[in-house]
């Protein structure tokens, strides 16, 4: 019989043991295989080894059917094993940070490097108080930390709290800080006209106008006569247009310091019309040959005054102006303007007088104005006496000019400017008030919003545009000074499509338009350095410039009160229990989860704001207990999948114990976290508790910043980070390290720039909803100082947003017949739209031709692919490239340079349509 037939039959077939399986892993997979066999492979084995020649004592069991109890058994051993090596192979998963799926394990390993999970972060927001006075009580009321307000909830949603994290003092007076809208219409605003309010002035060619500046009196040029050409009165606008000769010259200043009056009287002196001394007869003029005051001069054979020096003036001395006439009626009060042929002084009216006077032979009754203060000091001013018997002076020449050739302008009439509306948006380290604030104190914080100005974006062209702008109207989201050249402004500004653009613009190419209806309302808090009244206005001068450009076309609102709050709700005081110094390692559980965390400058960004205290004691929250000493008041805390918090105390040797003592172990914390708290602007509007002169509070802004725990995702790619900086920050690697661990970052890139005089390092950040960082948002500031704490101060630091820029892909796709068209496309959108989302794109990252077309015939069904479209969706022109590249800082490069570009696909970008 042949052997090789023997070997060829296939007879003794399946008697092998097929278990176990041979175990191949190769790198980089999401997940090991560990299984020594599955079901159907162990009860082979087991069937195949009761045929084996060396298992004598199992010659017996000859039946392989399966209602034999043997049979039976080693199949339910199959089952077994089966179950077991399932389990032995997610535990061998669980061993590898990978491969692991459960939060519990990752965790622990993470933990193995001194890593943590990230607890989440609470939203925040700023609150803008109401406060009202309240009879007998202070000025101002107390805010105190930790105040509640609550959100309106939407249907179905229950209220979130927030509490404010820090007492101030609100007064009714800064609950709204009305800006600057209007200033006054003068010349200085164009054309030879004044503008005045209202239609009855009371003003008629040739009668006199007087404008001042309200310094007037310390300078000498800011005030002046003219006398009124032409007089138009507009009752459809409610305004009076005069023109004047010579036109006023609108003094040095803001236009808000200008008073503009109407002259309603003129006189001469009193004696201006007094008879010439030469002409009296000889015995009349004998009376007054003496040297007296009031005598006849025998030089210039007219009157003798006694002359006083213009210093004299002023310094508190009443100096009275006789007139020529009896004015009655005219008010003690007001500004009169005296003028001959060599000079002209304004003075203030400080009273009137009716009386007779006698004087250079003549007599009558006449108004004298008591004068104050002047406009300027005159070379000289000749006074006399009214009468004999008087010791009160009257002013009869100045400038050196007789008295006949001085005519006195009076009983001004206070008009009003024509306001006009600042067109000019608000930008800039000043802010001008409307109206003076009282008992403002800086440094002080106040909340700005309002909507962006849009500029007219001009044709292509390379005189000063960093990146070309499409014709259109894009949003200024700021604008800077670019030193050296006041001419030029440097400006960010967003189109509509989404993508921002930095261009350095000279100011003749700056066309300001007033926002859309739709454009969004965007804020921010600023600190006030200086309170200070220049002239009549009141401005704030801030610490840093605004971060946006304001539109006056649309309502700009500042807020006085504001309080920075967090979401979450303070638990009542608990107590956790009873310290036992005979156990190590005490721990305790928070009956209320999960525990609030607030963004912080600490490495990692969140604080905890969990305080424990033993027999009123506060211990301190560590990372863990080793190193610590046996009498060091420590505590470390855990936190599971469900957001409990365990809190663990030493064991006398690394961290002290807890001293014995009944419920002597006490926790206050808040409580709740995530993007649940972030609230839309205006919606946290319900105080729980009112303090004493609170009438309300909302916010102004949406809440920002609330991040959920972290996923285990998440913790899988940053757990290795943690190690690589080991808390100080030196090369560009530790730099993006650090700030892609920083709470709510998800993404992280840094390069060095230079400046013309040293290196300096630029970072990119991006949020982990991968949207752009709100502007009331302090992540960026908050980044940058954590930055800075652990780096080498000395290096200069810049932290930019990235930018988010999308494209647009137009394909024409042959389906297999055999499949439909219609899933098959939408099966393909939502495949590139997944691979070129958000959390799988790399700053700087292009898209590339081919790999589209890869990616689409990768997609079971699709036969053929035929790409039309490939361009940025912010490109109107929609030129094909087969390339698209995107922005990203380069080595060396300006520190104002821009963050990196990330490039996504959206659905509405997807045009795939299967007619090909």
């Amino acid at each position: 019989m042949s052997t090789g037939a023997h070997r060829d039959c296939a007879c003794c077939g399946g008697l092998a043991d097929r278990t176990p399986v041979e175990i191949v892993n190769r790198p980089g997979l999401p997940a090991i295989e560990y299984r020594a066999g599955a079901y159907a492979q162990f009860r082979a084995s087991m069937l195949a080894g009761l045929s084996r020649a060396d298992r004598t004592a199992l010659k017996g069991l000859t039946t392989r059917e399966t209602d034999d109890f043997s049979i039976a058994l080693l199949d339910a051993w199959a089952v077994a094993a089966d179950v077991i090596t399932f389990y032995t192979e997610r535990i061998a998963n669980e061993h590898y940070l990978g491969t692991a799926t459960e939060r519990g394990s990752i965790a622990g390993q993470a933990a193995l490097l001194g890593y943590r999970l990230k607890p989440g972060v609470a939203a925040s927001a700023w609150l803008a108080v109401t406060a009202e006075a309240t009879p007998g009580g202070p000025e101002g009321s107390a805010i105190p930390a930790g105040t509640r307000v609550q959100t309106i909830p939407d249907p179905g949603d229950l209220p979130q709290s927030f509490e404010t994290a820090a007492p101030i003092v609100a007064y009714p007076a800064w609950n709204r800080l009305e800006l600057r809208m209007f200033e006054p219409r003068t010349t200085a605003n164009g054309g030879k006209a004044i503008v005045l309010a209202g239609v009855e002035t009371g003003l008629r060619p040739g009668d006199e106008i007087l404008t001042t500046g309200v310094n007037w009196r310390k300078s000498p040029g800011t005030w002046q006569m003219a006398r009124v050409q032409d007089v138009k009165v507009e009752r459809d606008t409610g305004t009076t247009h005069v023109e004047a000769i010579p036109n006023p010259i609108i003094p040095a200043g803001d236009g808000a310091e200008l008073q503009i009056f109407a002259l309603r009287h003129r006189s001469t002196l009193f004696g201006a019309n007094a008879i010439d001394p030469k002409l009296l007869p000889t015995e009349v003029r004998g009376r007054f040959t003496s040297e007296g005051v009031g005598q006849i001069d025998s030089v210039s054979g007219d009157w003798r005054f006694d002359p006083l020096t213009g210093k004299d003036v002023p310094g508190g001395k009443k100096t009275s102006v006789p007139l020529s006439a009896s004015y009655p009626g005219v008010e003690p009060s007001g500004l009169a303007v005296l003028t001959n042929a060599a000079a002209t002084m304004l003075c203030d009216v400080i009273g009137v007088a009716e009386g007779s006077v006698a004087l250079y032979g003549i007599s009558a009754q006449v108004t004298s104005l008591e004068v104050g203060e002047t406009s300027s000091v005159p070379r000289e001013l000749a006074v006399a006496t009214t009468s004999s018997a008087s010791t009160e002076l009257a002013v009869s020449e100045f400038g050196g000019t007789k008295t006949r050739g001085t005519v006195v302008s009076f009983c001004s009439d206070r008009l009003t400017f024509a306001p006009v509306a600042i067109t000019r948006p608000l930008w800039g380290d000043v802010i001008q008030l409307a109206s003076p604030v009282p008992g403002l104190r800086e440094p002080h914080d106040v909340l700005v919003r309002g909507k962006r100005v849009r500029m007219a974006a001009p044709d292509k062209d390379d005189d000063g545009w960093i990146d070309p702008l499409e014709k259109g109207e894009p949003v200024i989201i700021s604008l800077a000074l670019i030193e050296g050249d006041p001419t030029r402004r440097h400006c960010v500004v967003l189109e509509d499509s989404g993508r921002q653009v930095a261009v350095d613009v000279p100011l003749t190419n700056l066309t300001i338009l007033p926002p859309h209806p739709d454009d969004p309302i965007v804020g921010e808090v600023v600190t006030v350095e200086a309170a200070e009244r220049i002239g009549l206005i009141d401005e704030l001068v801030l610490v840093e410039p605004l971060r946006n450009v304001y539109s006056r076309d649309a309502r700009i609102e500042i807020f006085g009160n504001v309080a920075a709050a967090a979401h979450g709700e303070t638990a009542p005081r608990e107590t956790l229990g009873s310290g036992d110094g005979a156990r190590a390692f005490q721990t305790f559980t928070l009956r209320k989860a999960p525990l609030t965390y607030v963004p912080s400058e600490e490495p990692g960004g969140a604080a905890s704001s969990l305080d424990v205290r033993v027999n009123d004691i506060r211990w301190h929250e560590v990372p863990t207990l080793f190193g610590r000493g046996p009498r060091d008041r420590v505590y470390t805390t855990a936190i599971d999948d469900a957001g409990a918090v365990t809190i663990t105390f030493g064991d006398g040797v690394t961290g002290a114990r807890l001293p014995t003592g009944y419920d002597n172990v006490v926790a206050h914390y808040r409580t709740g976290i995530g993007r649940a708290g972030e609230a839309r602007a205006e919606q946290i509007a319900l105080p729980v508790a009112r303090p004493l002169g609170m009438k309300g509070a909302v916010n102004p802004l949406p809440a920002a910043g609330g991040q959920e725990p972290q996923t285990a995702a998440d913790a899988r790619a940053n757990a290795p980070r943690s190690v690589l900086t080991l808390g100080r920050v030196v090369s560009l690697q530790d730099y993006a390290d650090f700030a892609a661990d920083y709470a709510g970052i998800a993404k992280a890139t840094a390069t060095w720039t230079w400046d013309t005089h040293r290196r300096g390092v630029h970072v990119t950040i991006a949020s982990a909803d991968g949207q752009p960082i709100d502007t009331g948002s302090t992540l960026l500031n908050d980044v940058r100082r954590a930055l800075r704490s652990v780096s080498d101060p000395r290096v200069p630091l810049e932290v930019k947003d990235f930018r988010p820029r999308r494209f647009t892909v137009g394909a024409h796709l042959r389906v297999h017949p055999d499949h439909d068209p219609e899933r098959v496309r939408d099966t393909v959108v939502d495949s590139l739209v997944r691979r070129y989302a958000f959390d799988r794109r790399s700053f700087g990252e292009g898209v590339s031709l081919s790999e589209l077309a890869l990616a689409i015939h990768a997609i079971e069904g699709v036969e053929g692919v035929r790409i039309e479209r490939l361009h940025p969706s912010d490109d109107r022109s929609g030129t094909f490239s087969e390339f698209l590249s995107a922005e990203a800082p380069t080595p060396g490069g300006s520190p104002t340079t821009r963050g990196a570009e990330i490039l996504t696909l959206a659905n509405k970008d997807a045009l795939l349509e299967v007619d090909w």
